[in-house]
């Protein structure tokens, strides 16, 4: 006997819980932590955009540009991140 169960989710919760201030330091910390895994010649920046918070790495410089466009250095950050290395 297989029941089915459905799940319903609060929006208004799910929306005040993705503006709040703990999500902004948690998205902040992992941005933080891609931008260090890619180089001194990367930032990190945190907005929140009245609905969620986005974290934005990006490059300082055009060579760290060429190096992202060539080595994929975000992606690998990443992964670096969800390995736990």
């Amino acid at each position: 006997m297989s029941g089915q169960v459905k799940i319903v989710f609060n929006q208004k919760e799910i929306q005040r819980w993705m503006r709040n201030d703990c999500d902004s330091r948690l998205v902040a910390d992992l941005a933080e932590d891609i931008a260090d895994n890619c180089g001194e010649d990367w930032v990190a920046d945190v907005h929140n955009g009245g609905d969620r918070t986005r974290g934005y790495v990006r490059p300082l410089t055009v060579k760290a540009g060429i190096r992202q466009r060539r080595e994929n250095l975000i992606e690998k950050a990443i992964g670096q991140i969800q390995s736990g290395s």
